[in-house]
């Protein structure tokens, strides 16, 4: 279905449109699907990819939908984070640094607490370092 949308554009620039929309999609299914894996056999809910909306007329529009799906968003006063996002239902957590703007690095499969204490920390970057980088699996998304 997306090649024959795609078919159909006049320009590269709607060709380079959709791609990066299908790219926003595919990203999103990636986060929920294979970042979050549960920690045990025990199910847990998804966001379910039959309410993904399809169709977004921008990148920025696809972004905005998906940052709706029930995340918890908090712009600390850090020196090196400016961002922190957290979608406690595939416990999938955004990081936004200062010294990378527009890109964020998605880390799936990340427990609650880990987001609350994240929350709570009086020093984002120590946390960071000492409980998130380098144990749990991430992936850098660029907007």
């Amino acid at each position: 279905m997306m090649k024959a949308r795609l078919l159909q554009c006049t320009s590269n620039t709607q060709i380079l449109k959709k791609l990066i929309i299908a790219s926003v999609i595919v990203l999103g299914l990636f986060a929920v699907v294979v970042l979050a894996q549960p920690k045990s056999n025990t199910p847990t809910a998804r966001l379910d990819s039959t309410k993904v909306k399809s169709g977004f007329e921008s990148y920025p529009e696809a972004i905005r939908w998906y940052q709706a799906q029930d995340l918890e968003t908090i712009q600390p006063a850090s020196a090196t984070i400016s961002k922190v996002s957290y979608h406690a239902r595939d416990a999938v957590l955004l990081v936004y640094f200062r010294s990378n703007p527009g890109k964020a690095y998605i880390f799936g499969n990340v427990p609650r607490d880990i987001w609350e204490d994240f929350n709570n920390a009086a020093s984002k970057g120590h946390y960071f370092n000492s409980r998130i980088k380098n144990r749990f699996r991430f992936k850098l998304w660029e907007e």
